[in-house]
């Protein structure tokens, strides 16, 4: 129960709202715009050269780059990687993990965060 409270005191996630309602017209969202809707996430810039972090992770050495994982795949190479080869449309849910057990699990990787792009099936 307390493993429970944990995770979800240190995960958050999004629905994929990229679908226009009936009669509206408007641009689908990209990847970059999506991650800017989540709270605690902090982008700069636009498209695969976007810096993306998590709120609160911050370091004097190295990257802020959160981990990210693809159906909880790790992604080498980060969000440059992972931004050409997503489709947001295919996007279920974007899952944001601050810390806690889950994080653990990838050790130093997942110091920074994870976020975690779970496509459709």
């Amino acid at each position: 129960m307390v493993l429970l409270a944990m995770l979800t005191a240190a995960c958050s996630s999004t629905k994929n709202t990229t679908a226009p309602q009936a009669g509206a017209s408007r641009a689908p969202l990209d990847l970059t715009d999506m991650l800017r809707s989540l709270g605690g996430i902090q982008v700069y810039g636009d498209g695969a050269s976007a810096e993306i972090t998590i709120r609160g992770h911050e370091s004097l050495q190295g990257s802020n780059e959160p981990l990210f994982l693809l159906n909880g795949t790790p992604i080498v190479g980060g969000y440059s990687s992972i931004y050409p080869t997503v489709d947001p449309e295919n996007i279920e849910r974007i899952d944001v993990i601050r810390g806690g057990p889950k994080s653990a699990l990838f050790g130093s990787r997942g110091a920074n965060g994870i976020i975690d792009i779970i496509l459709k099936e």
